[in-house]
């Protein structure tokens, strides 16, 4: 089972000290104008991104998605001013900051999995955005899970994810209830034009189907019809459909059409085939940083993902970069690089 985690905006949630003096962190956000302190565009409150670099996380010395370059002196004299608020020095409320946006992620992926009655023990949590993987771990430990997974290209994941799902429009119409056939075919070639007329690309194919219900019924039952298939066709796909979603069918009682729809489905503008496999190239081993981790300070292994081959295995405390995302892998945890080039972190 996998679970999916998406992170790169919590990069810019902002810390604050509450009329208590208590820190918290969230909802107001620096965005990307003028985004957090450290990225040197005018922000002056302590954002998460800003924690993560005074942690060691997020390094300066490689520009963050291949071009900003993070100023820790700007960070760290936000993080300090905001510390003086909470009674905290500045390594302390990056940690805090750290701690806080953690438990409420952990709480959000309990209400979609535990509360619906889904148990996440043993699955694997999917890490995706820029700063999925740099908090994927601490979460998934948290709630007992087996492992993280940070996929290819996890930093544009989502854009990829659009780029390889077909394109799709849909189309509806109600009809008068006691319609005859004719129009009931007539209604579903219309519909299936006018999805088609929608896609901005030549439709590849359209489906077509029916709401149908017994006479009386104040639910519907969905079910595949082309124009011209005919009645007894389309009854008959009710019936069964019926008796598969609800234990019983009515045959005999009156059959009523209420609604038609139809989808056009485009190819997509990529296939997963077309990305190739991985290629790795170059030096994997970057300079080494100071990394606060498990309540210490340690010098820890930096790595330039694109470079790391499959079956490469890495010891946390590290830290692996590369152009769009980053990857924490905390203390007593292991990484391993897969066939695919994903990277699947466990403990």
């Amino acid at each position: 089972m996998r679970i999916t985690c998406g992170a790169a905006s919590v990069l810019y949630s902002l810390g604050w000290a509450d009329a208590g003096g208590a820190l918290r962190v969230g909802p107001r956000s620096a965005g990307a104008l003028p985004g957090p302190a450290s990225y040197g565009r005018g922000g002056r409150d302590a954002a998460v991104t800003d924690a993560n670099l005074a942690l060691g996380r997020l390094g300066a010395v490689s520009p963050l998605a291949d071009s900003l370059e993070l100023r820790p002196d700007l960070g760290a004299a936000a993080l300090a001013e905001l510390g003086r608020h909470v009674g905290l020095d500045a390594a302390a409320t990056a940690a805090g900051m750290v701690a806080v946006v953690e438990s409420h992620m952990t709480r959000a992926i309990r209400r979609v999995s535990v509360e619906e009655g889904v148990d996440p023990r043993g699955a694997m949590l999917v890490a995706f955005g820029g700063a999925g993987g740099l908090r994927a771990s601490a979460l998934a430990r948290g709630l007992d899970m087996a492992g993280v997974v940070v996929p290819p290209h996890a930093g544009v994941f989502s854009a990829l994810g659009l780029l390889l799902a077909p394109p799709r429009a849909d189309a509806a119409r109600s009809i008068p209830i006691g319609s005859d056939q004719a129009a009931v075919d007539a209604a579903v070639a219309e519909v299936g034009g006018a999805a088609s007329a929608a896609l901005a690309v030549a439709a590849v194919t359209v489906r077509t189907s029916v709401d149908v219900r017994y006479a009386g019924q104040s639910h519907e039952t969905a079910v595949p019809y082309a124009a011209g298939d005919g009645r007894a066709a389309l009854e008959e796909r009710f019936h069964r459909a019926h008796r598969a979603a609800n234990g019983f069918d009515r045959r005999g009682d009156p059959v009523e059409v209420t609604t038609v729809r139809a989808e056009a489905e485009g190819k997509p503008a990529l296939r997963w085939d077309e990305l190739g496999v991985p290629d790795p190239a170059g030096e994997a081993r970057r300079p080494s940083r100071s990394l606060a981790a498990g309540g210490d300070t340690t010098t820890a292994q930096v790595w330039w993902r694109p470079a790391l081959r499959p079956g490469a295995r890495l010891a946390g405390p590290c830290v692996v970069e590369e152009p769009e995302a980053t990857t924490y892998v905390g203390p007593g945890e292991r990484a391993t690089v897969g066939e695919s080039g994903a990277l699947v972190v466990e403990w």
